[in-house]
C-alpha cells in the first residue's frame, strides 16, 4: 500500500472464499432478516387464527395461506445458500483467485482484477456494513457489495474510505 502525492491510496488484497461466504451471509441476513421474521410471525398468526376460528371458507383460505407462507419460508434458506454460492463463484471468476488492486482518491474507487477493471464514484455507495473481519461497501442502486478485508487494507485507507462514503451522504 502506498499513499501517492495526490492523496490517493493504492493497495491490493485477496478475499478468501470462506471470508466472502461469511460476508455474503452477513449481507443477506442484514438485508432480509425482518422480512423473514415477519413472514414467520404472519404464518404463526395465520395458523393460530385458523385453529381458533370457524368462518367457513375464509378460515380454510387463511389456513392455506399460512401453510403456503410457511413452505416458502422453509425454502428460503436454500435460496440464500444458492445466492451466496453464486456470489463466491462469481467473485472467483472475476478475480481468477488473484489479488485485486485498488486505488482510491477523492472522487473514485478504482479496481483492477484479472478479468477486468471498474471505476465507481463515491456517491455510488449507500453505506458500509462492518464486521471485525471485513467491511462491505454496499452499492446504492444494486444488490451488490465490494468486500474489504480489514486485516489486508491499511487502517489509514479504511479511514479515508469511510470518510468518503460518509461525506457523500451515506451512513456508515
Amino acid at each position: 500500500m502506498s499513499e501517492t502525492e495526490s492523496g490517493s491510496y493504492r493497495f491490493s488484497f485477496r478475499v478468501p472464499p470462506e471470508m466472502l461466504r461469511n460476508a455474503s451471509l452477513f449481507y443477506m441476513w442484514r438485508k432480509f432478516r425482518w422480512l423473514y421474521i415477519a413472514g414467520w410471525v404472519g404464518a404463526g398468526l395465520g395458523a393460530g387464527a385458523h385453529s381458533v376460528t370457524d368462518l367457513g371458507l375464509l378460515t380454510s383460505l387463511l389456513g392455506i395461506l399460512a401453510a403456503a407462507l410457511a413452505i416458502v419460508l422453509l425454502l428460503y434458506p436454500f435460496a440464500i445458500w444458492y445466492a451466496v454460492r453464486r456470489t463466491v463463484a462469481g467473485y472467483a471468476n472475476l478475480t481468477g483467485g488473484m489479488p485485486v488492486e485498488y486505488e482510491v482518491d477523492e472522487d473514485w474507487l478504482i479496481s483492477r482484477y484479472m478479468n477486468g477493471s471498474g471505476e465507481l464514484l463515491w456517491r455510488s455507495f449507500d453505506r458500509i456494513l462492518k464486521t471485525d473481519d471485513i467491511w462491505l461497501l454496499v452499492l446504492t442502486h444494486e444488490d451488490r457489495f465490494i468486500p474489504l478485508p480489514v486485516d489486508q487494507v491499511p487502517a489509514d485507507a479504511l479511514a479515508f474510505i469511510e470518510a468518503r462514503v460518509t461525506a457523500d451522504g451515506s451512513s456508515a
